[in-house]
């Protein structure tokens, strides 16, 4: 298992283009939220993108997750640090719009954010928690 936490960044970072370039195409107004001053605690409460999806209708947070391989399933953070009881992307962030890429098959599925949470907090009991594996890690990811 690599720790490699560069190799997971250059992932993605790839599907974070893939997806930026995927709304441009289409001319809705892309806000990177990876500069500026408070751009640590933007992405962690909001995703990578605000996307202005229609002209003059707001804004939607926007949060992309990329895997290289599909393998029939996704990997939704239900904990950052289980030992320490830290909660994870799938609880904290406040996105409404998610982003899961799978840059081998170039398969992006666009997600409704609040509807998935919805549903994650009714049937949490029907999936496995299982920790993150792809990678080695200080932190327990699950």
């Amino acid at each position: 298992m690599p720790n490699d936490f560069n190799a997971s960044w250059t992932i993605g970072e790839q599907g974070s283009k893939i997806v930026r370039n995927f709304f441009e195409k289409r001319n809705c107004s892309v806000v990177d939220t990876s500069k500026g001053r408070l751009s640590k605690e933007v992405q962690l409460v909001y995703g990578d993108y605000f996307v202005e999806l229609t002209k003059g209708k707001g804004y939607r947070a926007v949060e992309v997750k990329t895997e290289v391989k599909y393998t029939g399933n996704v990997f939704l953070e239900t904990w950052s640090n289980k030992s320490r009881e830290n909660k994870g992307w799938l609880w904290k962030m406040k996105s409404d719009i998610l982003c899961y890429i799978f840059t081998s098959e170039k398969v992006v599925f666009f997600i409704n954010f609040p509807a998935l949470q919805t549903f994650m907090e009714a049937n949490a009991s029907n999936y496995r928690e299982v920790p993150q594996a792809k990678y080695d890690q200080l932190n327990d990811s699950h």
